[in-house]
């Protein structure tokens, strides 16, 4: 699972995080279980 640890690190929130891999079109190539951890954590 892909866990964007330095960006937490440097202050942007889960929801940010999101946001920009939506926009970059990365989240397709992602995990389901990914998805239900950005929502727990912010």
């Amino acid at each position: 699972m892909f866990v964007p640890v330095r960006l937490l690190e440097m202050g942007f929130s889960m929801r940010h995080i999101y946001k920009a891999m939506e926009a970059a079109g990365i989240l397709q190539k992602l995990d389901p279980i990914f998805y239900s951890h950005l929502w727990y954590t912010d």
